[in-house]
């Protein structure tokens, strides 16, 4: 084992220091070898451990020694722990500090603006247009799926993609035309290929309550 520690191969001198102490944990020298391969290693919490097993057994002579070097690991481990918890306090102070908050939000804002782009609003369209398809998409999902599409930074891709899905599970045409109508009045820049989109929609959903009176009527003649 020492032979392995003064070469540095301490993986080695260890596992062999394990083996000898499962046959037989009072070893005294394994458990000196142990400990001092912990302590150049720097881990000071196993050292410790074995320092304190062979106070134990250890004779008279050699108690001293192992104490004295207890008590250092011990004062050693005590600082180390008192170095954590200040940083700890120290983190704490920080991040509930305006400098702190600053900091989270642009975080926030940083990790929001790279989760809400051009692409991932295709991508979560495409994921609920399969969804609709495959039947699992119910009106009271709705909500929450608006909530999202708003992060996203085309507003209009968005409110006619969400209307249109509103439309085929309410089978209600009014409150999208509505709402269109609306959109158009309050919203400051649109291009020209966004409002011949919105125009579309309109047309679209009033020719869909035609073929719904259409219907209604058809049935009551039957």
């Amino acid at each position: 084992m020492r032979a392995l520690s003064n070469l540095g191969k301490f993986e080695e001198a260890s596992n062999l220091g394990k083996e000898i102490l499962s046959k037989n944990e009072n070893d005294i020298f394994a458990l000196y070898e142990m400990a001092r391969i912990e302590r150049r290693t720097d881990n000071l919490e196993q050292e410790k451990n074995y320092l304190e097993k062979i106070l134990e057994i250890t004779s008279d002579k050699q108690e001293q020694v192992i104490i004295m070097r207890l008590g250092k690991v011990n004062r050693i481990l005590q600082k180390r722990q008192q170095y954590k918890e200040q940083k700890g306090t120290e983190q704490q102070t920080y991040e509930n500090s305006i400098e702190g908050q600053q900091e989270k939000f642009a975080k926030e804002q940083m990790e929001k603006e790279n989760m809400y782009t051009k692409e991932t609003q295709e991508e979560y369209m495409d994921k609920l247009a399969k969804a609709f398809i495959a039947g699992d998409i119910k009106k009271e999902d709705l909500k929450s799926i608006w909530q999202k599409l708003q992060q996203y930074p085309d507003k209009t891709k968005s409110i006619i993609f969400m209307l249109d899905l509103y439309s085929k599970i309410t089978e209600y045409y009014i409150i999208p035309i509505k709402t269109l109508e609306v959109y158009l009045e309050k919203a400051k820049t649109l291009t020209p290929e966004e409002y011949d989109k919105i125009m579309k929609e309109i047309v679209r959903y009033r020719n869909c309550i035609k073929l719904q009176d259409k219907k209604q009527e058809d049935d009551i003649e039957k």
